[in-house]
């Protein structure tokens, strides 16, 4: 293993995860430093992130709130699959100053975009639900569309019933892509 330096603020349950890490790697160096209490700007690349992410939330909650008529309160669940989702878009489509993004550099290949705009109405296809007589009815449900898991490619779709995941998303015609018709609880694995 390589020897690595972890940079953190001085949060307690910061200092515990980086502790925690240098427990596990065993006898591989690794070292730790701190930024000076309440000096943000010692921390450059990281908090440039955060600004970053908090920058794609603000833009997609107005686009969301735009495309829906409806006004999102700061405190809304959805907010967290916002943020997710932010992150995740940065992540694939963000062009550093080596030409790659995040996940080409991670990855070693680009990351694939759906296309959907987050809070958008979709049908997915969800399992047969039933007796083999239920394989008459349809396989495919409404939903508003929340992200994807970068590791799988599942997508995330909120329901009346919870956010469920789906290989399979067909979009709706334009006109009945927006409404307020589910607004998602947060996520079950945070």
């Amino acid at each position: 293993a390589i020897p690595v330096t972890l940079k953190s603020d001085q949060e307690p349950a910061i200092i515990a995860l980086l502790e925690e890490v240098v427990r596990r790697r065993g006898n591989v160096q690794t070292f730790i430093e701190h930024s000076p209490v309440g000096e943000s700007k010692s921390n450059g690349v990281a908090e440039r992130r955060v600004q970053s992410i908090e920058g794609q939330v603000r833009i997609l909650k107005l686009a969301l709130e735009a495309r829906i008529q409806v006004p999102i309160p700061d405190q809304h669940p959805i907010l967290i699959w916002l943020a997710k989702f932010a992150a995740t878009q940065l992540n694939k489509c963000e062009v550093g100053k080596d030409g790659r993004t995040a996940s080409e550099r991670l990855r070693g290949k680009a990351g694939a975009i759906l296309g959907i705009e987050f809070g958008e109405r979709v049908l997915f296809r969800r399992k047969h639900i039933g007796t083999r007589l239920a394989k008459l009815t349809s396989v495919w449900s409404e939903g508003v569309y929340v992200g994807r898991k970068a590791s799988s490619g599942e997508s995330f779709v909120a329901t009346a019933s919870g956010v469920i995941r789906t290989r399979t998303l067909q979009r709706k015609p334009a006109e009945q892509r927006w409404s307020c018709l589910v607004y998602p609880s947060a996520p079950a694995d945070e």
